[in-house]
């Protein structure tokens, strides 16, 4: 006997569409969550915080605009605390501007019952290409980012 021809492509059905997209918003979801704690976090290395958000025996807070550059190592490290922050300010402030359109597509597709392969394959290469080009910024690798970033539109398409 002969074993009946198994279509792959109707295996495939909207649940596991839905179910993809689940996945990737929540992974978004928590890399935006990281990179916002990171952001907050080198902020506050840097002193760019607001004055009122000093605690004791922490490093005063004052949006950075008071740095004792007197002593070289002093200054070169407040200028490397403060070029990291920047970087997690603009990753995050990337975030803001792309995430929001990738994920109002990502579901819209599965509203309007668009192809589930497509709905699949736009979904994870949007995240994936998110995710790593938020590692590609934090690490300073170009073009790595860009393809990252072209990846994550063409996705959204």
């Amino acid at each position: 006997k002969s074993k009946p021809k198994i279509d792959k492509a109707k295996m495939v059905d909207h649940d596991t569409g839905l179910q993809i997209a689940t996945i990737c918003t929540f992974v978004i979801l928590i890399k935006y969550q990281y990179v916002a704690v990171k952001q907050g976090k080198s902020r506050g290395a840097a002193g760019l915080r607001a004055p009122e958000d000093s605690n004791p025996g922490k490093r005063t807070q004052n949006f950075g605009m008071k740095v004792d550059s007197s002593e070289p190592l002093i200054a070169e490290k407040e200028e490397h605390l403060q070029s990291k922050a920047i970087r997690w300010q603009r990753v995050l402030t990337n975030d803001l501007e792309n995430l929001p359109f990738g994920l109002i597509f990502m579901w819209l597709s599965q509203l309007l019952l668009a192809n589930v392969w497509t709905q699949i394959i736009s979904s994870l290469v949007f995240t994936i290409a998110r995710v790593f080009h938020t590692i590609s910024y934090v690490r300073e690798l170009q073009p790595h980012r860009a393809f990252c970033w072209f990846f994550a539109v063409l996705a959204t398409l």
